[in-house]
């Protein structure tokens, strides 16, 4: 009897950059210098998540839906870090750890 095969390690874990919205509206965040930008809603006082398999883009930036700057992180979106929208409308960006 002859086997052959391959194998390889498999992490299934799904990994992203996360967002949190503590602010009083809803937000727009961006993922800049991706082609096309890409763009999710994050709801007020909620949190949501984009799915990576690894660093992306060169920034993000988030928006009020009405197209109001709040602000801009110079960093590539990555997984396994927060993007949190403080209440005041200032960002924090941090690796998540376990």
């Amino acid at each position: 009897m002859n086997l052959s095969g391959c194998l390889f390690a498999y992490d299934g874990r799904i990994t992203t950059v996360d967002y949190k919205n503590d602010y009083a509206e809803p937000v727009l965040v961006f993922i800049e210098g991706s082609s096309p930008e890409y763009g999710t809603q994050v709801k007020s006082q909620s949190s949501n998540a984009y799915p990576l398999q690894g660093c992306f883009g060169d920034g993000l930036r988030v928006e009020t839906e009405s197209g109001v700057v709040l602000g801009r992180v110079d960093e590539q979106a990555c997984p396994d870090w927060l993007l949190t929208i403080n209440e005041d409308g200032s960002l924090t960006y941090e690796e998540i750890t376990y």
